[in-house]
């Protein structure tokens, strides 16, 4: 599910820790950092991941949660679904911060394709 290749990238710690800290809070942090990443391509692509997959991945297991339970459990199953959304990227800004490669396959190749463009 995750492409995770060992090699160091972000050439500084500042780039990394920025790269990190976007995947803190989802689509809260992305946004901050995705603001103050300049000109650093490293950062403003976990910056655009968070984001993307915080907001595409908690919308669309939301609905299915809401669709499928309607009501019963409904408050339950959505604090569940958002405790592993939250482990999940605290898991990738701790593999971005070491400088492992992390990437979600198919929107990793989508993000990149509009950082190069």
């Amino acid at each position: 599910m995750v492409d995770i290749t060992i090699r160091k990238e972000g050439s500084s710690d500042s780039q990394r820790m920025k790269a990190a800290s976007a995947y803190v809070l989802g689509f809260i942090t992305g946004i901050a950092v995705l603001l103050i990443a300049g000109r650093s391509d490293y950062v403003r692509f976990h910056a655009l991941q968070s984001i993307i997959s915080s907001l595409v991945i908690g919308g669309i297991v939301s609905l299915l949660i809401v669709y499928l339970f309607q009501g019963d459990i409904l408050i339950e199953a959505l604090t569940l679904w958002l405790f592993i959304l939250f482990i999940y990227l605290w898991y990738g800004a701790y593999l971005t911060y070491h400088g492992i490669r992390f990437r979600i396959p198919v929107l990793a190749g989508l993000i990149q394709k509009c950082i190069v463009e």
